[in-house]
């Protein structure tokens, strides 16, 4: 079974008023304080709720089925023929051919000549050469040295500490107010007749306003706060020290060398000289050559004819049928729940007003003067 929300919420509200108009079915005359304790009722209410249901249907599917089927195709078959062929080979043939070639013959001679020769002499003779003597000297010089000195120096530094301040923070408060309303009810408890009646009901109209509420909070605040160092700087300072230093001298000394000398002397010598002449010759030299000769072959030759053939082939056809399946719905569905609603009471105690009505019946007006 399924309601619409609007139909849902006049039962509720239908059920609510019934319950509110029986509560003010009393019976009270006297006048009640404003400090009398509310009394509750039990009252059963169907409540829409959403389910979740599993349902078995019918749908339709398609499944592939493989069939096969011929369908006439063109074949291309090889043919095999015999055919002559002809063709020009190279035979070898065996000839003699005369050359004349000229070859270099050695003639040997005698030859006598006169040449020069270079004879060494040696003697020994002085001469003099300079040298660079080095000479060393004591020599006092200057020099600057980086001597650590231990200086306290002044610098700053940041300290953070919490500090209280005063903020505004904005809140939103329910500052609303009660309201009478109109409610139609059933009168049958009341006034016997089954005409509905025109009741009022007190509702609390809700109003929401932003508020400036003053809040201390905790803040981090940074200060620069002064403090001394110790730092480590090095200054020059002069001293002074004594260094040996080198310096050359040149300095003229006497020593003796071997000094050779060449002189020229005519020599005769005779030697054999070889001279080559040329000789023209004669002789026979073989030779093969290549002599073309046509000859005659079978020949296998491959041809390819095309033939009319059929051949099977497969193809995937839907075919459709139904099956159940099981599905998940939401369905709507009332479900009975307890709850609790104000009943009218009468009050022992006057409160000094005329005409009081108890805090339990406000939203009634059952005509019981409470």
């Amino acid at each position: 079974m399924k309601l619409g929300l609007a139909s849902i919420f006049a039962i509720a509200v239908g059920i609510f008023a019934s319950g509110v108009a029986r509560g003010g079915d009393c019976g009270c005359a006297a006048p009640a304080a404003e400090s009398c304790a509310p009394q509750y009722v039990t009252q059963t209410v169907c409540v829409p709720e959403m389910v979740t249901e599993n349902r078995v249907v019918t749908v339709t599917e398609c499944a592939a089925v493989t069939k096969t089927c011929k369908v006439p195709c063109c074949v291309t078959v090889p043919v095999t023929k015999t055919v002559k062929n002809c063709y020009t080979v190279m035979v070898p043939e065996q000839r003699t051919r005369t050359e004349t070639y000229c070859e270099n013959v050695a003639v040997p001679r005698q030859v006598t000549e006169t040449y020069q020769v270079s004879v060494p002499t040696t003697r020994t003779e002085q001469y003099n050469y300079t040298v660079c003597v080095p000479v060393w000297t004591d020599k006092t010089e200057e020099y600057t040295v980086m001597v650590p000195t231990c200086e306290t120096r002044q610098g700053t530094r940041c300290e953070s500490h919490c500090v209280q301040v005063q903020e505004t923070c904005t809140r939103c408060v329910d500052k609303g107010c009660w309201e009478e309303r109109p409610v139609t009810t059933c009168g049958c408890s009341t006034c016997g007749c089954c005409q509905p009646c025109a009741q009022t009901a007190r509702c609390w109209v809700p109003k929401w306003v932003n508020e400036s509420v003053p809040v201390t909070v905790n803040k981090q605040e940074t200060v620069q706060v002064p403090y001394n160092y110790q730092v480590t700087v090095c200054k020059p300072v002069v001293q002074t020290r004594t260094v040996k230093v080198c310096h050359y001298e040149n300095q003229t000394r006497t020593a003796e060398r071997q000094v050779c000398e060449y002189r020229c002397e005519p020599r005769t010598r005779t030697y054999t000289v070889t001279e080559c002449k040329l000789v023209q010759h004669s002789r026979e030299v073989p030779y093969t050559v290549c002599v073309p000769k046509t000859e005659y072959r079978d020949v296998q030759v491959c041809s390819y004819e095309t033939r009319q053939s059929e051949r099977e082939v497969q193809y995937v056809e839907m075919v459709p049928h139904q099956v159940q399946k099981t599905i998940q719905v939401q369905v709507c569905h009332l479900v009975e729940k307890t709850i609790q609603v104000p009943a009218c009471q009468s009050c022992d105690q006057p409160c000094g007003r005329p005409r009081c009505r108890p805090r339990c019946c406000r939203t009634a007006q059952c005509g019981c003067g409470c």
